[in-house]
């Protein structure tokens, strides 16, 4: 099996625990009352709006640091480290950055519009606030910590590469701080989609009783694109686990098949291209002009039943034809059934082709229908207006580039010309989801600011915006496709990467940091226009945000408000310096914080540092011994005493201050 490190019973168990978990969520979790035929009210309804405009800010950030990681592996010197560096450029150069973008970005703005409609289309409240809460929790962190972990790692392992180590040896070396940090990550960044799609299975299942659905029919969309992140995503943890990866890292062209091809595509398209359709459905009469016009439920359906049968085949033809012939070039692993491997080598070739005509055509359609409903005579005009409707039009024709490179990426007489350049099928990916998939979210986002922050966005901004990630994608397409063509041409002359790269000289890299620079400065755009039209919603967020805080603080007692600050401060260094910090924090009135360093202190100071200093384990902070535990001990014991003497002074500064501006009441004297 593909699954190297679990066997059946394994397997078993952990599929019970999820059914388990899932169970235990929908009878415990607060959902919004389950009665049959039952109708809500509009404020029932849109009780999450008010939510919304979070996953339009984290998106944002997330965007700007991406825009500033492409700029910086495009830094001309740097691209041929990342080159030279193997493996370990590769989770520096690509992997990291399309997970900022995609997760990050791409999939935090998705969540946050569907929770926008999918309460519109069933007629009532998302069955819980708090997993949509803790949905978009877990993916934000992660998603960063997922990021920073193959940032780090890339240019570890990358430098170890260059100095002549193979990469599974270098992998290998640092053991426990490769596997940790990214199955740690990759399962936190798991639960956030699992959440995700937990909410939108319940949500849609307790809605059957609900009598009036008028735009149920696009339920089905988001129910199908949901299972598709929750298969991406299961795929994508399994994938990260340190006996697969090396498995498909060994399986070659045939571990390629399976990620990131087959594991991109469910994501991207079953997942996010069939929510892309229900949109323009949906949105697409709310586009500011009467041109707009709406999508009937017949085309609808069509959309549909092309667009994901079309994109299941393209998924479990190359899924099943990586783990087949993957075995077959390992040796072992991936699915083991010999019996088929000469079928399938003979076969393939006419399974991909049909799965890439068949989800052509409904990319086809989808632009079919977007040209016909938002009226493509106008592009110009809506262009230079920088409309809503002109992210959309720049997305359908990014998709459209994207689909036919797609295409002729699985077509025998092209696919050898477009394959042997990683750089060349990723760049496919990176036009689709940002030129094609995020300008698309992007213009919905400005649909529903207005209505969800009482602002709509700059027109400057938006402009800036669409200018320059259109366009800066368009260029750093061509650029790297060209690069990527070329670099092919020398690497089937027999040269390695590192070789292939360093014959584009300076040139390549220069103009890919050129055209870099407008999709950054396009992503800071979104950023500002969403920073300057959520100006009240944020100052109301924070005031909610400091509210929820205070509830877990309590009132203090008159006498421990009587302790002078250099006893509490004194508490919290010797407290600390024995491994048990937050009694100080206790005792300035933060409970929430001070029971948590109470709890995780002594773990990381008693059992986590001794564990890792063990004469009996083989760890990097090994040779160091006690050393290590003097250092945490003092280290924590002056940051935790410093930052509780800093928050004191802010929290009676701001106390003054609130008693200066404080209104007075005038009393008139009695006559």
């Amino acid at each position: 099996m593909f699954l190297l490190q679990w066997d059946t019973p394994d397997l078993i168990l952990i599929a019970l625990g999820i059914l388990i978990s899932a169970v235990v969520v929908f009878k415990m979790l607060p959902g919004a009352a389950v009665y049959r035929e039952q109708e809500f009210t509009r404020a029932q309804i849109t009780e999450y709006d008010r939510e919304v405009p979070r996953y339009f800010l984290f998106a944002a950030l997330a965007l700007f640091v991406g825009g500033a990681h492409t700029v910086v592996k495009s830094i001309p010197g740097f691209y041929n480290w990342l080159w030279e560096a193997g493996y370990g450029g590769h989770l520096f150069r690509d992997l990291s950055n399309s997970h900022i973008v995609i997760v990050g970005g791409g999939t935090v703005l998705l969540t946050g519009i569907t929770w926008y409609v999918l309460p519109r289309w069933l007629n009532r409240p998302l069955y819980s606030n708090t997993l949509a809460s803790l949905s978009l929790w877990f993916t934000v962190f992660g998603v960063y910590g997922f990021y920073f972990a193959w940032l780090v790692l890339g240019l570890v392992e990358g430098e170890m590469v260059r100095q002549g180590w193979q990469y599974a040896a270098a992998k290998e070396y640092i053991g426990a701080w490769h596997r940790i940090p990214t199955g740690i990550t990759s399962g936190i960044m798991g639960v956030g989609y699992w959440t995700y799609v937990l909410n939108v299975v319940l949500t849609i299942y307790v809605a059957r009783f609900v009598k009036h659905k008028p735009d149920g029919y696009l339920v089905k969309f988001a129910l199908v694109s949901a299972l598709a992140l929750f298969v991406g995503t299961v795929q994508g943890v399994l994938q990260v686990l340190p006996d697969n990866a090396n498995w498909l890292h060994a399986a070659l062209k045939f571990g390629e098949y399976i990620d990131p091809i087959s594991h991109a595509h469910i994501n991207l398209v079953t997942g996010m291209m069939v929510s892309l359709g229900a949109f323009l459905i949906y949105f697409a009469p709310r586009f500011g002009d009467d041109s707009s016009k709406e999508i009937s439920r017949a085309d609808a359906s069509r959309l549909f039943w092309i667009l994901v049968p079309g994109s299941l085949i393209f998924y479990f033809a190359f899924l099943l034809i990586g783990l087949i012939l993957g075995y077959a070039t390992v040796g072992y692993g991936g699915l083991e059934l010999p019996q088929l491997v000469s079928f399938v080598s003979a076969s393939s070739r006419f399974w991909l082709a049909l799965g890439g005509t068949v989800m052509l055509l409904g990319f086809w359609y989808y632009f079919y229908l977007l040209a016909k409903t938002l009226n493509a005579r106008e592009f110009f005009k809506v262009l230079r207006e920088g409309s809503p409707r002109a992210f959309w039009f720049v997305s359908a024709i990014a998709l459209f580039v994207g689909t036919l490179q797609g295409m002729l990426q699985v077509i025998p007489a092209t696919a050898q010309l477009l394959v042997v350049a990683q750089e060349v099928p990723n760049i496919h990916a990176q036009l689709n989801m940002i030129g094609g998939i995020m300008l698309a979210l992007m213009g919905v986002v400005y649909v529903l600011l207005p209505e969800l922050t009482g602002a709509p966005a700059s027109p400057k901004w938006m402009r800036v915006n669409l200018y320059g990630v259109g366009f800066g994608i368009a260029a750093y397409y061509v650029v790297v496709l060209t690069s990527g063509l070329v670099r092919g041409m020398y690497l089937r002359e027999g040269l390695n990467d590192a070789e292939a790269a360093a014959q584009l000289g300076w040139a390549a890299p220069t103009l890919m940091l050129v055209t870099a620079l407008p999709m950054f400065v396009g992503y800071w755009a979104f950023g500002a226009a969403m920073w300057n039209a959520t100006r009240a919603y944020r100052a109301e967020w924070f005031a909610r945000w400091r509210e929820n805080l205070a509830t877990y603080t309590g009132p203090l007692p008159p006498r421990v408000q009587k302790i002078p600050l250099p006893f509490i401060l004194a508490m919290e260094f010797f407290g600390a310096l024995f491994g048990f910090p937050g009694l100080g924090w206790l005792y300035a009135g933060q409970a929430l914080f001070g029971v948590a360093l109470l709890c995780a202190g002594p773990g990381v100071a008693w059992a986590l540092i001794p564990l890792l200093t063990s004469p009996f384990v083989d760890t990097i902070f090994q040779p160091y011994g006690i050393t290590v535990l003097f250092a945490w001990l003092g280290g924590t014991a002056v940051l935790s005493t410093t930052f509780l003497a800093a928050y004191v002074q802010f929290k009676r500064a701001v106390k003054i201050s609130d008693k200066k501006t404080a209104p007075t009441v005038a009393i008139r004297p009695t006559e």
